[in-house]
């Protein structure tokens, strides 16, 4: 079944053949983890469609999603997200007016402040 949202069309669960199962933590390598939730849903972007399920490293305690969208196909889970303007909608700095480059400084001041 196909839905509208603001991403492109897409499928109601993200394709399995586009998924990659995980049994180790990203970032350390222990093979012991637990649930730490599940059936997770992203009503924020709707652009991740289907229920995820987000582990627990029990070593680094990092947590991490399994399985998960593989290397080609992530960039769907992002394709709309505010931090992720395509290179063709901006403008490179020089070609900005003087006001335009005060505003891109000051947002960039403001999130390097911020986060």
């Amino acid at each position: 079944m196909i839905r509208q949202n603001k991403c492109d069309p897409i499928l109601d669960e993200w394709p399995e053949e586009e998924l990659e199962y995980i049994t180790m933590c990203p970032v350390c390598n222990s093979e012991s983890r637990k649930v730490l939730h599940k059936d997770l849903v992203d009503n924020v972007f709707n652009c991740a469609p289907g229920k995820w399920t987000l582990y627990e490293c029990g070593e680094c305690k990092s947590a991490y999603l399994n399985p998960r969208p593989n290397q080609d196909s992530i960039y769907k889970a992002y394709d709309n997200y505010y931090t992720h303007e395509h290179p063709s909608r901006s403008k490179n700095y020089d070609q900005l007016t003087i006001v335009g480059k005060i505003k891109r400084r000051m947002a960039n001041g403001y999130r390097n402040w911020r986060y």
